[in-house]
């Protein structure tokens, strides 16, 4: 799977032939077997945040978590979630949107069934998540092969740093080359930024 993927990003972007070369191999992408509010935990926690600091607050909530009599991070308190190092706004996100799933959680069943724009729209009914979050969850915890989250600012100054490295002007850039793996073209353009990739490259 991941060499068709690796074959298919290098015929359709060879202008980033060498970063799909050196960063591979990216692992398939697969549903992660995690109840639905723990993705939304994380995923509104990693909201603005580099990927250290969400690691960083998402594991103290996991600690806290596991002193508490409920077991799970949403049916913490919004003062406990925000002593964690999260906002108020993140901390009502969560424990709104545990409290909505656990009230009719058969609502969220046909969730990994829908194409990607109706997630979309059922995501962002709920306060505190957007596309962006949509986006996250079908790529990260659905495993969606396809979906490239165009808001994501890691992803963006990736894209600003790969421009500034390649023949290829931002004009030029066309993500639909990348389908039906824009998933893994997002998952190459993040490590690029956690690896330093480009500040490596810039070297001579």
């Amino acid at each position: 799977m991941c060499s068709v993927v690796v074959e298919h990003l290098t015929d359709n972007l060879p202008h980033l032939r060498e970063l799909f070369v050196n960063l591979a191999p990216i692992s398939p992408l697969v549903k992660k077997e995690v109840p639905l509010p723990f993705a939304v935990t994380e995923i509104v926690v990693s909201q603005m945040l580099s990927g250290s600091s969400a690691d960083a607050i998402f594991s103290r909530i996991l600690e806290k978590t596991e002193c508490s009599i409920s077991g799970v991070p949403w049916r913490l308190s919004e003062i406990e979630l925000a002593a964690c190092g999260i906002s108020k706004r993140k901390a009502f996100a969560i424990v709104s949107f545990g409290r909505h799933f656990e009230e009719d959680p058969t609502r969220f069943e046909r969730w990994l069934g829908l194409d990607h724009e109706a997630l979309v729209v059922e995501v962002s009914r709920f306060w505190g998540l957007s596309r962006w979050s949509a986006d996250i969850l079908a790529l990260s915890y659905f495993g969606n092969p396809d979906v490239f989250p165009t808001s994501d600012g890691t992803l963006n100054r990736a894209i600003k740093a790969a421009v500034a490295h390649t023949s290829v002007p931002l004009a030029k850039w066309n993500l639909e080359y990348a389908s039906p793996y824009r998933s893994y073209l997002a998952r190459y353009l993040w490590k690029s930024i956690d690896t330093g990739y480009w500040a490596k490259a810039a070297k001579p």
